[in-house]
C-alpha cells in the first residue's frame, strides 16, 4: 500500500469510529468520550486515524 492509501484507509477508520459515538469537542479542546464498549486497540486506531487524517487534509490544503 502507498502512503495516500494507508492514509485513506486511516481516514476511513477514523470517520468509522466516530460514528460510533466519539466526540472530541471543538477543535480537540475537550477531553475525548469513548463509546464504552471500545477497547483500547479501538482507542489507538482511532487516535492512529485521527492524527493521520488530520496531516493528510493539511497537505491536500484542508483544515
Amino acid at each position: 500500500m502507498t502512503t495516500i492509501d494507508t492514509n485513506v484507509a486511516l481516514r476511513n477508520r477514523y470517520e468509522q469510529l466516530s460514528q460510533e459515538g466519539y466526540s472530541y469537542g471543538r477543535n480537540g479542546d475537550a477531553p475525548p468520550k469513548w463509546p464504552k464498549h471500545w477497547t483500547q486497540e479501538d482507542v489507538n486506531q482511532w487516535m492512529e486515524g485521527y492524527n493521520e487524517g488530520k496531516m493528510y487534509l493539511q497537505v491536500l490544503g484542508g483544515m
